[in-house]
């Protein structure tokens, strides 16, 4: 999650973040088989990747985001600031 409403910000600082995640084949798969393409999940990592993957805005937009992962069924969420 990214304590900004500052969409490019956001993004930065989310594709550091998702950065060695790139490198990782069942990462890659996860996000292909859940709609993303190739040129998402490369590397840098596309706007509509990012956006998906990292909650950012206020901070009621950010616990808005992590209850709409609970309200669909996740027994946790993970969370890093």
């Amino acid at each position: 999650m990214v304590l900004t409403t500052d969409p490019e910000q956001a993004r930065s600082v989310g594709r550091k973040a998702l950065g060695v995640y790139f490198n990782l084949a069942n990462y890659r798969n996860n996000w292909k088989r859940l709609g993303f393409s190739d040129d998402d999940v490369t590397r840098p990592g596309s706007d509509r990747l990012v956006d998906a993957v990292v909650a950012y805005g206020t901070p009621e937009a950010i616990a808005a985001r992590l209850k709409q992962h609970l309200d669909a069924g996740a027994d946790h969420v993970p969370c890093r600031s």
